[in-house]
Order: structure tokens, then C-alpha cells, then sequence
């Protein structure tokens, strides 16, 4: 018959799990895996609100262009559907 087991279940995180292990004195934080100790290790840029800013303008440019080129692309669609139309209604004159 397998041996009963017990945990102790911390009811706060402050309270320690049991007497020789604390809750803040976990495995994780004394030894973090490579891939979080990298993480940890790159510098975050301060971003203000200036580069916010920045930012915006350009996104705004961008998406104003965009919709420009959307805009000529439709009237050169535009102008070739009706010179089309037309070669097709001068032929049918002819």
C-alpha cells in the first residue's frame, strides 16, 4: 500500500510553504532559465512621449500614402475601363 503524503498549502503568499523554504526563496529566481536571464539582461529603451509622437506621424504618413496610391491606382483603372468602353462603342459606330 503506497505511503499517505501531505502538503502544506501556504494560505498567503507572504506565509512560508513549510520552515526551511520561503515562498520568495524559489528555484526559478535563484536559477532562472537562459532564456529569461537574456531577457532580463536587455536594456528596455525608455519610451516618451515625444517618440509616441514620433511614431504616430510617421504611422500617418504611411497609411496617407497608402491610400494615395490606392486612389491613382483606381483612376488609372478608371480611365483605361473607359477608353476601353469607348474603343468598343466607336467600333460598333463604325
Amino acid at each position: 500500500m503506497p505511503k499517505p503524503v501531505a502538503f502544506d498549502i501556504p494560505m498567503d503568499e507572504n506565509e512560508p510553504a513549510n520552515e526551511q523554504e520561503n515562498s520568495s526563496d524559489s528555484i526559478v529566481k535563484k536559477h532562472p532559465p537562459k532564456r529569461l536571464q537574456r531577457l532580463e539582461e536587455q536594456s528596455k529603451p525608455v519610451i516618451t512621449a515625444e517618440d509616441i509622437e514620433e511614431k504616430q506621424r510617421k504611422a500617418e504618413e504611411r497609411r496617407l500614402e497608402i491610400i494615395e496610391e490606392k486612389v491613382t491606382k483606381a483612376r488609372e483603372a478608371q480611365q483605361k475601363s473607359e477608353k476601353v468602353s469607348n474603343q468598343l462603342v466607336n467600333r460598333e459606330l463604325s
